[in-house]
């Protein structure tokens, strides 16, 4: 009888150990998925605040890009107003040489 005492708790032994190697295993899965939802939800956020700060980059480029074109035009502008400035000048004077031929050529014909 004690033989069968030992026996039976021997096997019961093997059963919880059986039992805990099965409830270990079930844990890690559990633990493994729950790493791969929490894994992927970072991934998520990640992408989603890569995707954002790529927007404001790209914002502010072309806020900066903007601005240079601002700039440029502007000194064109100004560059265009002293040249028509310059050239106005010019213009009153080779018309007045231009008249003055005409008018001389007129009179010696």
């Amino acid at each position: 009888m004690a033989e069968q005492d030992f026996l039976a708790r021997i096997r019961q032994t093997e059963r919880e150990a059986a039992q805990m190697v099965a409830t270990a295993h079930a844990n890690a899965r559990k633990k493994i998925e729950d790493a791969k939802v929490k894994a992927a939800a970072l991934i998520a956020e990640a992408q989603a605040e890569a995707v954002r700060e790529q927007k404001e980059l790209i914002r502010l480029a072309e806020q900066e890009a903007a601005d240079i074109r601002a700039k440029a035009a502007q000194g064109v502008q100004v560059e265009i107003d002293s040249l028509k400035e310059q050239s106005a000048d010019k213009l009153d004077q080779a018309a007045r040489l231009v008249a003055e031929r005409i008018v001389s050529d007129s009179a010696d014909r």
